[in-house]
């Protein structure tokens, strides 16, 4: 036989109350009164007397900290009526947690005698933000030095090969030729690091073997400039 439906108004709110998948408190006068199963998960306490009648401080690490927040709290309660907030918050055992809060006052003339207070441990949702900051770093790390490697590489080529026509023919009426075109090569390394030391916000662009690299040429330069920069020089 099924357990029998309470269908007592209290205490089908009670359930619900206990029940919910957020930590609910009720703060009077700072005072916690009323608080729920997964608030008590959420801050690490066994029973409820070891929360409620106890100060909305707690919650906080320091004093300053709490002050500091009841004063932006009863600002915005009574111009908004209702706010929410990301807050580090104190645990039972003294470690801190980023917590998601949402405040509503009972009484909008009071906002502050009495309020309903939801927390949400955002703890993961934190954690897979910064890793996928970290892998979009990463990436951009990635890609920046590709395009660096695609740069330089081009005049140190360059370079390497007018190098190797001096050494073999030393005594070649080609040998200005050579070293000016290296002198050439030279000034174009350094335009690329002045490039490179300049970026500020940046665009990729496909690269041989299914990657991308940053297009270092997409800024404010001329496009003579690019022209000059990027010219292959011909034997």
């Amino acid at each position: 036989m099924g357990r029998k439906i309470n269908t007592d108004n209290a205490a089908v709110l009670e359930e619900i109350f206990d029940s919910c998948a957020v930590g609910i408190a009720r703060i009077e006068n700072q005072i916690l009164t009323r608080v729920n199963a997964q608030l008590l998960k959420i801050f690490g306490y066994h029973a409820r007397t070891d929360m409620e009648n106890k100060p909305f401080e707690i919650f906080f690490q320091t004093s300053q900290d709490f002050q500091f927040s009841w004063q932006i709290m009863a600002r915005d309660l009574a111009e908004d009526g209702k706010v929410d907030y990301e807050v580090d918050m104190m645990k039972g055992d003294g470690t801190c947690f980023p917590a998601h809060i949402c405040l509503q006052p009972a009484d909008p003339e009071a906002p502050m005698a009495c309020i309903t207070a939801t927390v949400i441990d955002i703890s993961q949702r934190r954690s897979a933000e910064k890793k996928t900051m970290e892998k979009e770093r990463l990436q951009g790390v990635l890609e920046m030095a590709g395009a660096i490697c695609h740069e330089i590489n081009q005049p140190l080529q360059a370079i390497i090969g007018y190098t190797e026509l001096l050494v073999m023919d030393s005594e070649s009426t080609a040998s200005a030729s050579c070293l000016e075109n290296i002198k050439s090569q030279i000034a174009r390394l350094g335009k690329i690091t002045a490039k490179l030391a300049n970026i500020n916000w940046y665009k990729t662009i496909d690269y041989p073997g299914n990657q991308k690299i940053v297009d270092i040429w997409q800024s404010e330069e001329t496009d003579l400039e690019k022209r000059e920069c990027r010219t292959e020089f011909k034997h």
